[in-house]
């Protein structure tokens, strides 16, 4: 199986599980020659761990896993089921039930993905469930030679 990772530190632990902290890369933020581009970015994130083993505090470095299968699952409810559902409102909303009237068909497609994002932010406590990681603390495999 296919794992995304990254790595970041614990930033903080509470009743709701852990959130660690991971630096975000464009796919040029890590180019050698960032230094004279101008497009170069670095985004921090928190990532919410809900369930986890074993014991950690804040500042730990910790390695976080998740599963491709999990990446593709979250570009289809992010980029192509919004998609498909605003080129569909158009298509009906020009056809079925406002022919002729563009501006209101084109109207009702642009409020779409407003409407499904508002949807997926009232559920985001099952989509959390549903794309969880994994996390495995970096500290117990280093080792430290003298």
């Amino acid at each position: 199986m296919d794992e995304i990772r990254h790595y970041g530190l614990v930033d903080s632990i509470d009743e709701k599980g852990l959130h660690v902290r991971i630096d975000q890369y464009s796919a040029c933020g890590v180019c050698q020659a960032k230094k004279f581009c101008s497009s170069s970015e670095k985004q921090e994130k928190i990532i919410d761990i809900l369930t986890y083993q074993g014991q950690y505090k804040v500042g730990d470095r910790v390695e976080i896993l998740g599963s491709t299968a999990m990446g593709y699952k979250a570009v289809l409810w992010a980029y192509v089921i919004p998609l498909v559902i605003t080129v569909m409102i158009l298509v009906l909303s020009l056809t079925v039930l406002f022919p002729g009237k563009e501006a209101l068909a084109a109207l009702l497609a642009l409020l779409s993905p407003i409407v499904y994002y508002l949807l997926l932010h009232i559920f985001r406590s099952g989509l959390k469930q549903e794309f969880s990681f994994k996390v495995r603390s970096l500290e117990e495999n280093i080792s430290i030679e003298l």
